[in-house]
């Protein structure tokens, strides 16, 4: 259910946090700053964060049990990358279809995206090697945790995390070529990874858990509430993408702890299966190809609703397409194998 909360957050993230909207949606309640809007999704940018968390918490479960690790990773990054590639082949298409020039501009450009090396057509994407990386040294990275002491990692981790702000970030460091700018980035997401690696050797869930346990459940969601309020006060008060591991951390133990109804439930893990989708295809809605389209209803919440929609249907048919490859290559494999008359 994570990573629905973390696409939502995304969306919103995306569309609503500009100061200057220029006349893409109708905005009634203002401060000095700008558009309340905008100070609202200042706490969205907790989702690379959470979902860095999730990965981590994941990857350490996943690796607990029986099998070779390398291979379930290696299994693990060709899933999500064969949805890359076929996301960045159908949207190259719709790109020369539509003469976009952004993409795929010539094959060069298109090998260095499709390689991760050279990410150029969607902002979002810079995320897609961070993950392939941290999913190559997850083994390492858990086994550290399992060894050390945890708050050692821990201080380590968040040393790299300060560097690799203080580069991709705040520029104060050198950012010569595309090796640092990866560093910079890495060092961004292995210490929310790294965190979710640690809740889960600890069990820090079920600890929390047993001190919740004692409370009504009224007076629990009363607390997870009010985390998540003085959460989003505090980041309205304080715009910086330094705090958003620290805030997606409560954000996270909130809302596992925060009661929630069958139907949220299930929306929430209904978007859960589609979130690795839109996140690679939403910027090519909203930004790249169909802004005009997007941003059409001039309804902020209507504008919010009316993207999702789009990418979830667009993620079924990326998900139509996969199946259909898998089913080709599954009979095309046993075609090879069978044995002649």
């Amino acid at each position: 259910m994570l990573k629905g909360l973390a696409l939502i957050f995304m969306l919103l993230l995306h569309l609503f946090n500009r100061r200057e909207i220029d006349g893409l949606y109708d905005v009634f309640l203002y401060t000095k700053g700008g558009p309340l809007l905008v100070y609202l999704t200042f706490a969205c940018d907790a989702v690379i964060p959470i979902f860095c968390f999730v990965s981590g918490y994941g990857l350490y479960l996943s690796q607990q049990k029986k099998g070779s690790i390398f291979a379930g990773n290696l299994k693990r990054i060709f899933r999500f990358l064969s949805d890359y590639w076929i996301i960045l082949i159908v949207f190259s298409i719709v790109g020369v279809i539509m003469h976009s020039s952004r993409l795929p501009v010539n094959f060069i450009t298109f090998l260095g995206n499709a390689s991760t090396v050279f990410i150029s057509y969607c902002g979002a994407w810079w995320y897609v090697p961070q993950y392939v990386i941290l999913v190559v040294v997850s083994p390492l990275l858990i086994r550290l945790v399992k060894r050390l002491p945890f708050w050692a990692v821990l201080a380590v981790s968040f040393a790299l995390y300060c560097v690799g702000y203080a580069g991709g970030i705040m520029d104060v460091l050198p950012n010569v070529n595309m090796a640092t700018v990866l560093f910079y980035n890495f060092g961004r997401c292995q210490f929310p990874f790294l965190i979710g690696v640690i809740f889960a050797n600890k069990n820090v869930f079920a600890s929390i858990d047993v001190h919740l346990s004692k409370l009504s459940s009224k007076l629990r969601n009363l607390v997870c509430i009010l985390i998540l309020i003085a959460t989003w006060a505090l980041r309205m008060l304080v715009n910086s993408l330094f705090l958003s591991v620290f805030s997606a951390v409560f954000i996270i133990i909130a809302f596992v702890f925060l009661s929630k109804a069958k139907p949220i439930k299930w929306l929430l893990l209904f978007l859960s299966g589609h979130s690795t989708n839109v996140w690679l295809i939403h910027m090519f809605f909203y930004q790249i190809l169909f802004s005009k389209l997007v941003f059409y209803p001039q309804i902020p919440i209507v504008i919010f609703l009316w993207l999702l929609l789009l990418c979830i249907a667009a993620s079924y048919l990326i998900k139509g397409i996969k199946y259909c490859l898998n089913y080709i290559f599954d009979k095309t494999k046993k075609l090879v194998r069978k044995e002649p008359a």
